[in-house]
């Protein structure tokens, strides 16, 4: 009789086991495919110093260009190294809203801009992470008499990565 319990929760074990690593709640990473580009003589984007949290960081962008206006928005994307390579982070939540608020920067102009990512992607484990802003850049004599940007014309849009790490 010892024997049959013992094997019984030796099966039982083992079937426990395989359960649980098949129900693993790990999100399975999707590798980036953003093209990123450094911003060159346009646009240096860094963390602020002494604002980064597991749940979020300030952001620097200035326009280091002589003849070049930025446009950006809230939105960003952050993605995660792993193994060698980027992959969109894993988020917890699938709606994503963004504040519809526009930046501009002119030639020469920093902006200093608040990231909560916590609600998206929740707080961040210690790794190397990096988070991706889509900026467009114009000729400064592409605007009309309001400041805005001259309809029908065509910007360059960059995705500058802003690389940080969580200890």
């Amino acid at each position: 009789m010892d024997k049959r319990i013992k094997i019984f929760f030796v099966l039982l074990t083992l079937l426990l086991s395989a359960f649980l690593t098949s129900c693993s709640n790990a999100p399975e990473l999707v590798r980036s495919e953003v093209e990123v580009d450094s911003g060159g003589d346009v646009v240096c984007a860094e963390i602020a110093e002494n604002s980064l949290t597991s749940r979020g960081a300030d952001i620097l962008i200035r326009n280091t260009s002589q003849d070049a206006t930025l446009f950006f928005g809230e939105g960003h994307s952050l993605e995660v190294y792993n193994n060698g390579g980027w992959y969109k982070a894993p988020a917890v939540t699938e709606e994503f809203l963004v504040d519809d608020i526009g930046y501009m920067a002119a030639p020469g102009e920093s902006l200093r801009i608040s990231i909560d990512w916590e609600g998206w992607y929740g707080s961040l484990e210690p790794g190397r992470y990096r988070i991706i802003k889509s900026i467009e850049v114009y000729d400064s004599q592409e605007f009309d008499s309001t400041g805005g940007p001259l309809s029908g014309l065509g910007s360059n849009q960059i995705n500058v990565a802003i690389p940080f790490e969580i200890i």
